[in-house]
């Protein structure tokens, strides 16, 4: 019932750590990346492909259209992740889904929200978790009426859609890369009447550890990690012991966490 789509670029070690935490976290099958790797970092990619090749790897060329292929081809439901996620805690897709399917006054899905996330990284700010309901162990808020993380559902870390709704919001948009296709994003709650709800479980299930920052277009914060430094700790056959933080209970979506180093399985 559901595609998902991850933008990776110069991130090997990351990519590796995030496909290894999705498979052995959930249940979600069908995994695309879109790539753009420097020739510097393509034997680490290369690594990647050999270790995953259940994996569809896309090398980019164009990214808006391959993007909204994606979406045109896609199955019910589709989400897009960025590659330095990593799953924390065991997610059954499938729930979500009928979560979706059976709601429409639901605009998302959110794999990263829970309500313990009372800080945001990006803004370097606190932020109040919403009023909102608990249902079945699901929270249930009003997007438009939240601030920070919780007002921003139109996100591609770990926000489900519908594809169809997402499809037709995008179809006029113009981009260029993740970042421009985020903030694009943001221009559907202008131009459409977007349900008002968004969902999520009570302890999320991914975050974002911001070790850097690949582009320069958008000044987001990270915390300046030489990605030479990470690409030279994966061709050396480490990577993420991402079970080191199963089911960590973070305040942010985004947060400076300290992930120990594996051997990576042959």
């Amino acid at each position: 019932m559901i595609d998902a789509m991850i933008f990776s670029k110069n991130r090997p070690l990351q990519l590796n750590s995030l496909l290894e935490s999705i498979k052995f976290f959930s249940n979600l099958a069908d995994i695309s990346v879109l790539y753009k790797y420097d020739d510097a970092y393509m034997p680490g990619l290369q690594k990647v492909k050999e270790l995953h090749p259940d994996v569809g790897f896309l090398e980019e060329k164009d990214f808006e259209s391959q993007v909204k292929s994606f979406l045109g081809r896609s199955k019910k439901f589709c989400v897009f992740f960025v590659d330095d996620i990593l799953f924390k805690d065991q997610v059954d897709f499938d729930i979500p889904c009928q979560i979706l399917q059976n709601n429409p006054s639901f605009l998302t899905f959110s794999l990263r929200l829970g309500t313990h996330l009372t800080y945001c990284y990006p803004t370097s700010s606190n932020q109040s978790v919403p009023n909102g309901a608990v249902n079945s162990g699901f929270f249930i808020w009003n997007w438009k009426q939240a601030e920070h993380d919780w007002g921003y559902p139109l996100s591609v870390d770990g926000h489900i859609f519908r594809r169809t709704d997402l499809e037709s919001w995008t179809s006029h948009l113009r981009f260029k890369n993740p970042n421009q296709f985020e903030s694009e994003l943001q221009k559907i709650r202008k131009t459409f009447a977007l349900p008002d709800g968004c969902v999520s479980y009570l302890n999320s299930k991914i975050l974002n550890i911001p070790f850097n920052r690949v582009q320069n277009e958008f000044q987001n914060r990270s915390e300046n990690v030489s990605i030479e430094e990470l690409y030279d700790v994966w061709v050396s056959g480490k990577t993420f012991d991402f079970e080191k933080i199963s089911r960590f209970l973070n305040n942010a979506a985004h947060v400076n966490i300290h992930v120990p180093f594996k051997d990576v399985k042959k």
